[in-house]
């Protein structure tokens, strides 16, 4: 897809069951937890304050490895799905690019198709050491769609 002469990748996405990241058809291996962490977060929230990132990524309470973490992540979804994949707001927030051409596996559910589309739960043995919080968030988000799994 083209934007001004610059061409626009198609970045899919898989939530449910074993996670994973595809550009134009390419596996994304993302090289450590956090950052990958990071881009399923915004994937789902599409936009998180940077006090939101830091806490859900378990940066502790120490403002410069919060800071650091921060940056790191930041840098590495840019590095490996381009520039223009994320929006950082100020000093305030960060998000997915609006021009970002994401397609997920969540957002095609329906209380008609679940059954047939759910592919294991959400993040299923994903996990990242030291971050409570990410877990908190990813199972409240497991329970959810399993229950509108069974439910169906």
């Amino acid at each position: 897809m083209e934007r001004g002469g610059i061409f626009m990748s198609q970045i899919s996405v898989t939530l449910l069951g074993a996670p994973s990241v595809q550009q134009d058809g390419r596996l994304i291996c993302f090289p450590y937890r956090k950052a990958e962490g990071f881009f399923y977060y915004l994937c789902v929230k599409k936009t998180g304050t940077r006090e939101e990132v830091i806490n859900i990524l378990g940066a502790g309470n120490d403002e410069t490895i919060a800071k650091k973490t921060l940056r790191d992540v930041i840098y590495t979804v840019r590095r490996l799905l381009g520039e223009d994949a994320l929006t950082v707001i100020g000093n305030t927030a960060v998000q997915l690019s609006p021009d970002c051409h994401l397609a997920m596996d969540i957002d095609s559910l329906t209380p008609d198709n679940i059954a047939d589309c759910y592919s294991g739960r959400f993040l299923q043995h994903f996990y990242i050491k030291n971050c409570p919080e990410f877990e908190q968030w990813s199972e409240r988000l497991q329970a959810d769609y399993h229950n509108k799994y069974i439910q169906a």
